[in-house]
């Protein structure tokens, strides 16, 4: 990577609240392993296998989010952005998952937020060049 360059990354506002102590435990463990092995390990010592979907898209969104700070000061050093975006509701391919989860479209887009709708995945892009460009 050059000097003065930039990585994005997008995440989701459902990793929000990485930095609270009872989420950085777990999180810790997953984002600092070294190896294959060490995160096939560490993935069943959190005993996850059970847990719906959609709480595993949550505790992954906060690993990456807990990745997205660890790395700042990293890449700072050697003058690189990093950008973490994270949207809101987003229609993908875990939207039908979400309905349900949520008891419906209804109570989905009512959970949204202040945009009352989903976004588009193409919404993200806009922003991603822009945090890439000089």
């Amino acid at each position: 990577m050059n000097e003065n360059g930039a990585i994005s990354y997008i995440t989701s506002c459902g990793g929000l609240g990485w930095q609270k102590e009872d989420h950085l435990k777990e999180i810790k463990e997953i984002v600092e392993v070294k190896g294959w092995d060490e995160s096939i390990e560490v993935l069943n010592s959190l005993n996850q296998q059970k847990t719906p979907g959609i709480l595993g898209y949550a505790l992954s969104k906060r690993a990456m989010n807990y990745y997205i700070a660890s790395i700042v000061s990293v890449f700072g050093e050697k003058k690189v952005r990093v950008n973490g975006l994270l949207p809101a509701q987003t229609d993908t391919g875990l939207t039908n998952e979400f309905v349900a989860a949520s008891g419906g479209m209804d109570k989905l887009i009512e959970a949204t937020g202040l945009a009352k709708r989903m976004a588009d995945s193409k919404e993200m892009a806009e922003p991603v060049v822009f945090l890439n460009s000089n």
